[in-house]
């Protein structure tokens, strides 16, 4: 049994969703439809902006964690060095994280704003 995919998680991997998809599909729990229609819708929105396919792995980033994620990517691409004190604590994170989310694509999950590429 997958675990339910819930919109209170800073990362979202779209794999996750369909298998929990597919999982919710292969049963027929009356009390589990509007999960079910959510998470297609879900699937649907990414589908319409993303790159990538959701059954390729898209990975949403929600809005309230953006900017760390941000930070994160930065390090995880060599942008910046992690070690370093300066200049990383006079960078403008919010900005930067402002500036990266150009290249992404604003989804909805249940009232939440997730981002995606």
């Amino acid at each position: 049994m997958t675990a339910r995919v819930s919109n209170n998680e800073d990362y979202l991997d779209t794999r996750d969703i369909i298998e929990r998809i597919e999982e919710l599909e292969s049963r027929t729990e009356d009390d589990e439809a509007d999960e079910l229609a959510m998470l297609k819708a879900l699937t649907e929105k990414v589908r319409s902006v993303s790159e990538d396919t959701p059954e390729d792995g898209c990975q949403l980033i929600r809005d309230s964690y953006f900017e760390e994620y941000a930070e994160e990517f930065a390090a995880d691409i060599g942008a910046i060095n992690e070690n370093a004190q300066w200049p990383l604590n006079y960078i403008d994170w919010a900005a930067a994280a402002d500036q990266l989310q150009m290249d992404y694509s604003e989804v909805d999950f249940d009232g939440v704003t997730y981002w995606v590429r």
